[in-house]
């Protein structure tokens, strides 16, 4: 036999053989996920994946959208701003895209709405009105996006600027006084 001959024999078989080798790893990777994802309920518990309401949940189809600044209009005056971080959460996988390519006119069309109809809560004014906006977001992606393309808004965290920070200094250094850093201005 030439040898020539003999090195095409061998590329075959093992060409073969790497092929049998991936079939079978397939197959059994889609039997092993079949059969786990039976009990899909029970394991995402024991996982500690994220549920709704859960803190760091984050729901699947979603949007972040850039943060907003709220000014908190109280007795015909602005008193302070709130800060609202939120996601567009969509029907499926697809529109979110759709979504994503328009961010920039939601958010300018979101921001054009809170100034027209201030959603601060009239008995707190540290806080937003969220069924008001949600309801009003809600309807103006559909609206700009031609159809039923945002399922719900969902609220990450709204912040009034007047909620105080907790601050923690550092235990000064051996030999350095406390006092707040001075500014060289």
């Amino acid at each position: 036999m030439d040898r020539r001959n003999h090195i095409f024999i061998v590329t075959l078989i093992v060409s073969g053989a790497r092929a049998l080798v991936l079939c079978l790893a397939l197959l059994a990777g889609i039997s092993s996920a079949s059969a786990s994802s039976a009990p899909k309920a029970d394991s995402q518990k024991e996982s500690g994946e994220l549920q709704p309401g859960d803190e760091g949940y984050v729901p699947p189809h979603s949007s972040n959208m850039p943060m907003m600044l709220i000014p908190a209009i109280v007795d015909g005056r602005m008193s302070h701003h709130i800060f609202v971080s939120y996601r567009l959460v969509m029907h499926n996988e697809l529109q979110v895209d759709t979504v994503n390519q328009k961010i920039a006119w939601l958010h300018d069309a979101f921001l054009r709405e809170v100034y027209k109809i201030n959603p601060i809560d009239p008995e707190n004014s540290d806080h937003v009105d969220k069924a008001l906006l949600e309801k009003r977001f809600k309807e103006i992606a559909n609206e700009l996006l031609h159809g039923e393309i945002v399922d719900t808004v969902y609220f990450i965290e709204t912040r009034s600027e007047n909620e105080s920070l907790q601050v923690e200094y550092a235990p000064p250094r051996r030999g350095e006084k406390s006092e707040p850093a001075k500014s060289g201005h």
